[in-house]
């Protein structure tokens, strides 16, 4: 299982259980919100400017982003 949280610009993904940590390199405005799908296999952020971003959590690589105007 994985946790997510976010402080300022910065997302930081945690490992249930075996505590391992690591960031995702993403946008440059403050993080609103982060959500896992179903299978806890992609993670979605959506930003105060608007950039939502879509990683792919095992690969810890952006697949998806798009900005609101």
């Amino acid at each position: 299982m994985l946790v997510a949280s976010a402080s300022d610009e910065k997302v930081t993904v945690t490992e249930r259980g075996s505590g391992r940590r690591w960031a995702l390199a993403g946008g440059k405005s403050e993080v609103l919100s982060v959500s896992f799908d179903a299978a806890g296999r992609r993670l979605a952020v959506y930003r105060i400017d608007g950039l939502l971003e879509v990683w792919d959590v095992a690969n810890r690589k952006r697949i998806f982003e798009v900005k609101s105007s």
